[in-house]
């Protein structure tokens, strides 16, 4: 059993060894169109729009994290990052108010041994840290998805 408490800034917490320790919220959900076919799947879009108790909305917020899981692969936790500059590319971008995630594969140390998320199905977990104790509003998720050709 969880002893929680939601605490004045509308973070839940749980009190475990006397520590207060904040619980991030989280989001899941499974991807299986065409459940007898394998496919690959590439990208993940995300509506979201996150405002403060004032209304006032942050463009360069969504989900803090997102992991990907197959019956075979897992992401592991990743951090969406926004894309700024050429320099610093992350693995988001914002597009006319959709959250565009391109850069997942699975964690290999090399490059070229990382693969693509294939099976007949995928789980995507969202999660959000909500440090400035903002609401946060997912309006649509999708995942982008190929047929394989095998």
């Amino acid at each position: 059993m969880c002893n929680c408490s939601l605490g004045d800034d509308s973070v839940l917490y749980t009190e475990k060894d006397n520590d207060l320790k904040e619980i991030p919220f989280e989001f899941g959900f499974v991807e299986n169109r065409s459940p007898a076919e394998t496919k690959i799947f590439y990208s993940l879009s995300l509506i979201t729009s996150v405002k403060d108790k004032d209304g006032v909305e942050y463009k360069d917020k969504t989900f803090t994290n997102f992991q990907l899981f197959t019956a075979l692969q897992d992401s592991g936790s990743q951090e969406i990052i926004p894309f700024q500059s050429l320099a610093n590319q992350g693995n988001a971008r914002n597009v006319n108010g959709t959250w565009m995630i391109n850069k997942f594969r699975t964690p290999n140390d090399e490059w070229w041994k990382r693969s693509r998320f294939m099976d007949k199905y995928v789980e995507v977990l969202l999660t959000y840290y909500n440090y400035d104790n903002n609401f946060l509003y997912l309006t649509n998720s999708e995942v982008g998805v190929k047929k394989t050709v095998r």
